[in-house]
């Protein structure tokens, strides 16, 4: 009589779901390479936006089909999921209703459905995942090369902005990365010198909301985690002692101006300078930056009555107002369709009614209940944090495809399956579990 298996548990009934955990998983990658593509678009190179939108819209259909090809007889569907599908819907017929049918609409169409279905499917296979293996021990390769490729990207993308400052090239110094989950992958088993790497990467991309989101989730997690705190006051010290010798020696070495610094200096300067010339918190906004503020004042027309409960539907598309940019010294005005301040553009399209949805949908990943030895849960639920706060420098919680992922992990709790094939596998298991 054999022995039963206790310490090996049978891969075999998840099968489908790592594959399409793989899949997954090399879409952020490849989602993380657009980035670099994204690049080209400050020097204004023709044609990239549309092209850029439907390779997006292919990834999320492949996620889908994946999918429905090897596991979706097993969704899992949760209360928030219900709630999230009213959130999609009703915009959708308001766009209808409008007569907002464009380009526009079905993109809004494509990214507002395939968001929470994104959500429903990576937590249907982590959870049917997690019943059956430890889910760090197989995210731990996918882990390895989200963190290497992701660093690849930022540098290639860091040393081509470089080389092209270096030709003369004339351009709003950005290098475009996606490196919100290496960091947090890093941050959350304690590699304090790995993410102090991605965050000055961070600082020499030039993107302010992925600098700031960085440095949230490290603060966050000095506060939670007493062995992160730890180590992040020894790193930080250093770091402060180290930071104008390298700064000096830098600009020695390249011989040129570290223009993120300066970059990052001109904020401040912009800051403080708002707020002596404003009586309130939004003149401050406005003095700071006009180029953001007018998307306010564009979109105040549009939010009166029932389109301030309800929005104005999928589709919509609105003009800046060209008399406040002249105010301010910009020459052209420009018709878009999302407001860079997330709050906003949710209420532009889905009113107030949609904007607390969203709340709701936050307060419920972050109340969730969440294994707090596991550093891909941890990590998880640091990137989303990190996501909240970089939706108010830009539209991209909805676009960004590693935030599905965030929320579902984050939220996939910590409950095993009680079927009897599974119960060793529990009990084993069990003891890394809160």
């Amino acid at each position: 009589m054999s022995e039963p298996i206790i310490f090996s548990p049978d891969e075999s009934s998840i099968r489908g779901e790592l594959r399409v955990l793989k899949i997954s998983v090399l879409l952020m990658i490849v989602y993380a390479a657009l980035h670099y593509a994204a690049f080209f678009r400050l020097l204004g190179v023709p044609g990239l936006p549309p092209i850029l939108l439907l390779t997006y819209r292919i990834m999320d259909m492949v996620i889908v089909v994946a999918f429905l090809v090897y596991c979706g007889r097993w969704v899992k569907i949760r209360g928030i999921d219900l709630l999230l599908l009213v959130f999609a819907i009703y915009p959708f017929l308001i766009g209808l209703a409008r007569g907002n049918i464009s380009v526009t609409f079905g993109n809004d169409t494509a990214i507002f459905f395939s968001f929470i279905a994104k959500i429903i499917i990576f937590r249907t296979i982590l959870y049917r995942i997690s019943a059956v293996v430890d889910i760090d021990t197989i995210f731990q390769k996918s882990a390895r090369k989200i963190v290497f490729w992701c660093a690849l990207i930022a540098l290639l993308s860091l040393c081509t902005a470089i080389v092209m400052l270096g030709r003369g090239t004339n351009f709003y110094y950005q290098a475009p990365a996606e490196l919100t989950f290496a960091a947090a992958l890093l941050l959350a088993q304690g590699k304090i010198f790995a993410y102090l790497f991605f965050l000055a990467l961070a600082l020499a991309a030039g993107k302010r909301m992925i600098m700031i989101g960085l440095l949230v989730m490290a603060m966050i997690a000095a506060v939670a985690n007493p062995k992160t705190r730890r180590a992040t006051l020894r790193f930080s010290v250093v770091a402060l002692l180290l930071a104008p010798l390298a700064i000096i020696f830098s600009g020695a070495l390249f011989n040129t101006e570290l223009i993120f610094i300066d970059k990052i200096l001109v904020t401040f300067r912009q800051l403080s300078r708002s707020m002596e010339m404003s009586d309130n918190f939004f003149e401050t906004l406005m003095f700071l930056a006009p180029d953001r503020y007018v998307e306010y004042v564009s979109l105040k027309p549009y939010l009166t009555g029932w389109s301030l409960w309800f929005g104005n539907g999928y589709g919509f598309r609105y003009d800046l107002d060209v008399v406040f940019l002249a105010e301010f010294g910009y020459a052209d005005g420009a018709e878009v369709t999302n407001a860079h301040f997330t709050p906003l553009a949710i209420t532009a399209k889905f009113g107030l009614v949609g904007l607390l949805i969203w709340v709701v949908l936050i307060a419920t990943v972050l109340t969730s209940r969440f294994n707090r030895r596991s550093y891909v849960q941890y990590a998880c639920r640091l990137a989303f944090l990190s996501m909240i706060v970089q939706s108010f420098f830009a539209f991209g919680f909805f676009i960004n495809l590693f935030t599905p992922f965030y929320i579902a992990m984050a939220s996939v709790g910590v409950r095993r399956a009680a079927s009897p094939q599974d119960l060793p596998v529990i009990e084993k298991q069990q003891r890394g579990y809160t």
